[in-house]
């Protein structure tokens, strides 16, 4: 059994400033964290509480979503998120970006957003409208009431 100074004194050498690795770990933190701060403005409003900046392999950005709808909606916008980065000295030299779909991180998300009170939007109402438009041309009534409750997500 490690009794508790023992422990204490394990943790203030890790803690302390001479071990590199976490140095370098806390740093690397640091910069996800200014990166994320920078980037979730950029993002439409209705996908900001299902994505965040994971990590940064050389020049590629990589953004962890909720689902694959979301990652859809950030693939699709990459080009314009790009330009917009120039400004950003902390994203100006991302020449590409990454989603990776994560699905435990919809319920975090989720329920964050609950916490304050907002209720996390599921569909923008140009996608809601599009849902929409396919379900009005399906032939199948069955598949198309399933079409029309989804599209009402919202």
């Amino acid at each position: 059994m490690i009794m508790k100074d023992e422990f204490s004194k394990k943790t203030d050498d890790y803690l302390s400033s001479s071990h590199k690795e976490l140095g370098v770990l806390f740093a690397k933190v640091k910069v996800l964290n200014e990166m994320n701060e920078a980037f979730l403005p950029l993002v439409d409003a209705g996908l900001r509480p299902y994505c965040q900046v994971a990590n940064l392999q050389g020049d590629k950005l990589v953004i962890i979503t909720a689902n694959g709808s979301v990652a859809t909606q950030i693939r699709f916008q990459s080009m314009d998120l790009l330009r917009k980065f120039k400004p950003y000295p902390v994203l100006e030299k991302i020449r590409s970006i990454h989603c990776k779909v994560h699905p435990g991180f919809a319920r975090q998300s989720a329920s964050h957003a609950e916490k304050a009170g907002q209720t996390p939007e599921l569909l923008s109402d140009e996608t809601a409208e599009m849902i929409r438009k396919i379900a009005d041309s399906i032939d199948d009534p069955g598949l198309r009431d399933a079409m029309k409750r989804i599209a009402e997500r919202k």
